[in-house]
This record gives structure tokens, sequence and C-alpha cells, in this order.
């Protein structure tokens, strides 16, 4: 469990024991929201991949697509066991 669950549940024995058990309850949901996730991720990509380099915000929108990018993987991060 990465250390952010942990922090989040540290205040009481009850908290931390409700977060474990809705944690293994939801095992499948967070599988199908990181498959989610990836296809998004992996959409945004392509988009900062596409050579449009006669658009004016060419730099603006790759720098948009590798933050989005960026959070996904860092969603994806927290979602892991």
């Amino acid at each position: 469990m990465k250390l952010a669950w942990k922090n989040l549940t540290k205040d009481t024995p009850e908290k931390a024991a409700d977060f474990k058990e809705a944690w293994a309850d939801s095992e499948n949901f967070r599988l199908f929201l990181k498959e989610l996730l990836q296809e998004r991720m992996e959409a945004e990509m392509a988009i900062a991949m596409k050579e449009d380099y006669d658009c004016p915000n060419w730099n603006l929108k790759q720098a948009d697509a590798i933050g989005t990018v960026r959070t996904y993987r860092k969603i994806m991060e927290l979602l892991d066991n």
C-alpha cells in the first residue's frame, strides 16, 4: 500500500481497518479505472506525438499533453497495490 494511503489513515486504527476493507472490496473497480486511465493516457500521448508545428500554440499543447499524461501516471501509481 502506498505511503499516501497510509498517511491518510494514520489517525485511528478503526480508520485504517475501514480503509483496508474498502481497498480490498474495490479491486475490480481499480482495475477498470486503471484500464480507462491507460486508454486516456495513450490518447494524450498520441496528441503529443502529432506533428502540428504550424499551430502557433504547439508548445503549449505539448506541455498540456505531457502534464496530463504525468497526472494519469500518478493516479495509476496510487491505484497499485
